[in-house]
């Protein structure tokens, strides 16, 4: 992630993703924050994330989930 414009796609994209309740895209980190529900799947998650183009690596994959 090279800048905020690419945090925003990222943002934008992952955001609509039914069952995502929060999203924070840091370029400067170089990381993305996503919680969600049951509803979308991590994989759900990084296919949206390759799509856009962006590799995946989780560095703390305690991913915490909203329960619904």
């Amino acid at each position: 992630m090279h800048c905020d414009n690419c945090a925003q796609r990222i943002e934008g994209r992952v955001g609509a993703l039914a069952g995502v309740t929060h999203i924070q895209a840091d370029h400067q980190r170089d990381l993305v924050v996503v919680e969600h529900t049951n509803e979308v799947t991590d994989g759900q998650v990084r296919a949206a994330l390759h799509q856009l183009g962006f590799d995946v690596t989780d560095h703390d994959h305690a991913a915490r989930k909203t329960s619904t």
